[in-house]
């Protein structure tokens, strides 16, 4: 019998120049029969789906980069497959996440040859035939087998990504997905503090998936930005404090508004002083920049009115 278990997802490549978007499968085969196997041929089925729902995805096939690989009798060997992708794939793969697990589910199909005494024919899902006999009453079988890839974590069909770990993965095949929010369309002649804003707060959302600190910087520009956009309009108290009472036009809604901007303001200083932020979960970091795309839209609408 010849088992064979997940044990991570990787991105490989066989040669140093080659780059593009594939998801490596590192398996590990144990061999139980008695003499070698040889695997000459081998690919694999890939399913994708999310710990939110049950629900399965096809992503394709998945080959080997080397055309034999062989296997001694219950020694664990190390080898993967790998399954090349677009970037419509991994947008599908981003959104059946939805900020949550990845899984994905593995059908390995083989063609290899082992020296045997037995027919074979209690080998589950195999069709096997015997290519060469031998005096000692043993003989070559030529074997075709599929079965499902267990988790070595898990002891299931299903190999669960942690978030991090698959944000890694992204990163390293140098994906960008960005979420799109609705903001103001300033006009050529739009105050230069206010296109500063956005512009940091585009480049926030961009490092969200790379570097989160860098991310909650960039966020921290665009509040400085839109303070000194408020400045412009003469819209700073006499502490030099923006004066939101004054941009609402109440006390109620403006010390609300204060609120939410001294609120984004603490969550986004990771200054040396206070040490290197914990805020690092990506969506503790999208609320904090959707929150300050949200603000910025509706000072922009109400300094208009003030």
């Amino acid at each position: 019998m010849l088992g064979v278990r997940f044990l991570r997802l990787d991105v490989k490549f066989p040669y140093p120049d080659v780059q593009g978007l594939r998801l490596t499968f590192v398996l590990e085969f144990m061999n139980h029969f008695p003499n070698d196997i040889k695997i000459w041929d081998m690919e694999g089925i890939v399913y994708a789906s999310s710990a939110l729902s049950p629900k399965r995805y096809y992503l394709g096939r998945a080959r080997p980069d080397r055309v034999a690989l062989s296997i001694p009798p219950n020694v664990p060997i190390s080898d993967y497959i790998s399954l090349d992708i677009t970037y419509d794939q991994l947008e599908m793969l981003e959104k059946i996440r939805d900020g949550s697990k990845l899984r994905f589910e593995l059908i390995l199909s083989m063609l290899f040859t082992v020296r045997s005494s037995s027919s074979l024919s209690t080998l589950t899902s195999a069709e096997c035939m015997p290519i060469r006999d031998y005096s000692d009453g043993t003989a070559l079988y030529l074997v075709k087998h599929s079965l499902v890839v267990m988790d070595a974590k898990s002891g299931t069909s299903l190999f669960e990504i942690d978030v991090g770990e698959w944000l890694d993965i992204l990163s390293r095949l140098n994906f960008k997905h960005v979420r799109i929010i609705e903001v103001p369309r300033l006009p050529q002649t739009a105050n230069k503090h206010l296109e500063d804003a956005v512009k940091d707060l585009d480049k926030a959302m961009k490092l969200m998936l790379e570097d989160s600190q860098e991310s909650l910087n960039a966020c921290r520009k665009a509040l400085e930005d839109l303070k000194e956009y408020i400045k412009d309009y003469g819209l700073l108290n006499n502490q030099g404090k923006i004066d939101f009472e004054k941009i609402y036009g109440g006390e109620r809604f403006g010390e609300a508004m204060d609120k939410i901007f001294s609120g984004l303001w603490t969550l986004t200083d990771i200054g040396s002083h206070t040490g290197r932020s914990k805020i690092i979960k990506r969506d503790d970091i999208e609320f904090i920049i959707t929150t300050t795309y949200m603000l910025l839209k509706t000072i922009i609408k109400n300094t208009v009115i003030a």
